[in-house]
């Protein structure tokens, strides 16, 4: 007689068929983990060792999986001492940050990575997501230095010149150190390029720029103001220093015979200095005074060194 209950071979086959499914979905999420671009990890939340990693991981980690399982994660992923995991040690639920991938062979790869809390066989585990963000790093940092340097020269362009030279400006105030800035024009520069071509104007922009590196400390700020004009902020120098340095330029230049497709080209600079005074003096203002500088050591006959002092000016 039927009870209506399901009997022994019915729950046998409906067994099989859950186990079935599950398998068939394991297989398919297996796949599907497997395929991706991503690199994804699973680690333990409790003892922060790693219990799967995708191909892609591996591949990005340049280890096998067997060489990688049950391995500490801060060894490649992320190299943070335990107590700062974003998620079992700060408390967060998700963590989306760009980190470091640690390779086998020991190099560091910019990574996009995201870790959620999951469960696990009944434990606590970290699932991590990421992405190779190094051509990305790569095509910012191309960007930057198109946005902060002259494309001829290489050195910082008008904008990013200023801004730099505004922070070593306050930084000069609250030391109580010196700061002076030096305008340069290079003379008759129409002139070379009527003569002998753009080519030949932008390789004596290039040489000029690469004598005043030479003549320059590694901390002070280079910069291209406009076709042939350049300004230098001198970091810990005075009015009297930066004369000094800048006449050490202008004979520097003199002295130098560039030689562009054949010819011998010689040039000359003038150069205008003043340094930074009072607490209210804006940036803008102290460059107006070195300007001043520069046009009255062109008013005097070109290829000399002028400078302002603080009370002075020039009409």
């Amino acid at each position: 007689m039927d009870s209506g209950e399901p009997d022994l071979i019915t729950l046998t086959a409906e067994l099989r068929k859950a186990r079935e499914t599950i398998r068939d979905l394991e297989e398919r999420t297996r796949f599907i983990i497997d395929s991706m671009h991503a690199g994804i990890v699973i680690i333990d939340a409790e003892t922060h060792r790693i219990v799967d990693a995708n191909p892609e991981a591996l591949k990005l980690m340049g280890v096998s999986k067997y060489q990688v399982v049950d391995s500490i994660c801060h060894n490649y992923i992320c190299p943070a001492e335990i107590g700062s995991c974003p998620i079992t040690d700060k408390g967060q639920n998700v963590d989306n940050s760009e980190r470091v991938l640690i390779t086998r062979d020991g190099k560091r790869m910019p990574i996009l990575k995201t870790v959620v809390s999951i469960n696990f066989n009944g434990r606590e585990h970290l699932l991590e997501t990421f992405l190779d963000i190094t051509q990305l790093k790569l095509l910012q940092e191309k960007l930057e230095l198109l946005a902060t340097t002259d494309s001829l020269t290489g050195i910082y362009n008008h904008r990013h010149f200023i801004e730099r030279s505004e922070k070593e400006m306050s930084r000069a105030r609250r030391s109580r150190t010196p700061l002076s800035i030096a305008m340069i024009d290079i003379d008759h520069f129409k002139i070379i390029n009527d003569t002998h071509g753009h080519a030949v104007g932008d390789l004596v922009i290039k040489e000029l720029v690469a004598i005043c590196k030479d003549g320059l400390r590694p901390y002070d700020l280079l910069g291209r103001i406009g076709g042939e004009e350049f300004a230098i902020t001198m970091v810990d120098c005075d009015l009297q220093k930066a004369f000094t340095v800048s006449e050490r330029l202008r004979k520097g230049v003199a002295n130098h015979v560039i030689r562009a497709y054949g010819k011998a080209i010689s040039i000359k600079i003038s150069i205008g200095v003043a340094e930074v005074s009072g607490d209210m003096e804006s940036f803008e203002s102290i460059m107006n005074r070195a300007d001043q500088a520069l046009y009255l050591a062109k008013k005097l006959g070109r290829n000399r060194v002028e400078k302002l002092s603080p009370e002075s000016s020039f009409q």
